[in-house]
């Protein structure tokens, strides 16, 4: 996604087939697909500095590839993915700053490869701890360096 233009194109669709990149748009605060419900390759988040939550993704229950969230630095939860159960790929967060909470994925319960959590500076460690334990992985789990605070 490149502009409002592309975001505009995609907001009607119930099914993307290919891969859905979100990348590297300093103006995207967050996304309005309120319609999707699958994405059949790979659903890609990363480097969005003024993205605050994801936004209105909240009917989408599948990911045929990966889901991969990194580098957002504003990016403070996975909001409107609450719906989400099945990850078909690998699942990655990772250097989110500002992220502190996973309760957004509450419905997930498989990811096809491996589930990585690290390095986001809000998260607690121990509440991603807990989040992998209750997924179905089906390769390697790492949860290492998330630094927030677990009161």
């Amino acid at each position: 996604m490149e502009s409002e233009e592309n975001l505009t194109e995609v907001q009607a669709c119930s099914s993307i087939e290919g891969d859905l990149a979100i990348a590297e748009q300093a103006w995207l605060s967050s996304v309005a697909l309120p319609c999707l419900n699958t994405v059949g390759g790979d659903l890609l988040v990363f480097e969005n500095e003024a993205m605050t939550s994801v936004g209105d993704l909240s009917n989408l229950t599948s990911i045929g590839g990966n889901l991969d969230v990194g580098s957002n630095t504003s990016l403070t939860t996975l909001e409107d993915l609450s719906n989400l159960s099945y990850v078909g790929g690998f699942l990655h967060i990772y250097r989110n700053d500002a992220f502190m909470s996973l309760d957004e994925l509450s419905s997930l319960t498989y990811v096809g490869d491996d589930l990585l959590i690290q390095e986001n500076g809000q998260l607690c460690q121990t509440d991603a701890e807990a989040f992998a334990a209750g997924v179905d992985v089906m390769d390697t789990v790492y949860v290492a360096g998330n630094g927030g605070d677990c009161d």
